[in-house]
């Protein structure tokens, strides 16, 4: 995973800076998010498979606590 980028309720957008690779079933840190922040509209991954294999997937859980 190269980017990450959250967008929150009023627009704003946050990008905290990842350059990961994940094995399966392995977890990223926690991400903190900035100032009080809590209603998130999206979150957009970028990424790409290690492996190329054409129509290769992720599956990502996203879990989030105030």
């Amino acid at each position: 995973m190269y980017n990450v980028t959250v967008t929150f309720a009023n627009g704003e957008t946050y990008s905290p800076r990842v350059r990961l690779r994940f094995d399966a079933n392995t977890r990223t840190r926690v991400i903190d998010l900035p100032g009080m922040a809590c209603i998130i509209r999206g979150i957009d991954f970028q990424y790409r498979s290690i492996d190329r294999r054409p129509g290769g997937r992720a599956v990502v859980h996203v879990f989030a606590r105030r």
